[in-house]
């Protein structure tokens, strides 16, 4: 049965204080905007599969933590695993995450394309936009 917003709304804000984290943080470790982040928290928007992955990298929770929580459970935090950057995991995750809604045809298509461009090295990302944020 699902849950009232608020629960989610006071599970997430109680990981973001452990983590020390402001709701901005959250929402650029989430790869969303902060109104959008704002507007999940109130109930006022249903987070997509992304979004809620982006939301799950964000609060070092383990994959499905929202949906338990919208469903009367409980957030599964991550383990601390040390070192690492949660900016590129979010990225992964979310790269994944999309695939896998894909039709296996475009599935593998996508395959194909990244197979025949060959693996980046920094080198070969020279003269594309940098997602590092400054600061």
């Amino acid at each position: 049965m699902p849950q009232p917003p608020h629960r989610l709304d006071t599970a997430m804000n109680r990981r973001r204080i452990e983590l020390g984290l402001s709701w901005r943080d959250v929402a650029a470790d989430s790869g969303i905007s902060y109104e959008t982040l704002r507007a999940v928290r109130r109930g006022a928007n249903t987070p997509g599969p992304l979004t809620k992955r982006g939301i799950e990298t964000a609060l070092r929770w383990r994959t499905g933590s929202i949906d338990a929580v919208l469903e009367g459970g409980a957030s599964a935090p991550l383990e601390d695993q040390g070192g690492g950057s949660h900016a590129a995991d979010a990225q992964l995750d979310a790269i994944v995450a999309l695939f896998a809604t894909l039709p296996p045809d475009v599935q593998d298509e996508v395959v194909r394309r990244s197979q025949r461009q060959g693996p980046r090295t920094p080198s070969s990302n020279r003269g594309r936009p940098s997602s590092k944020r400054a600061g």
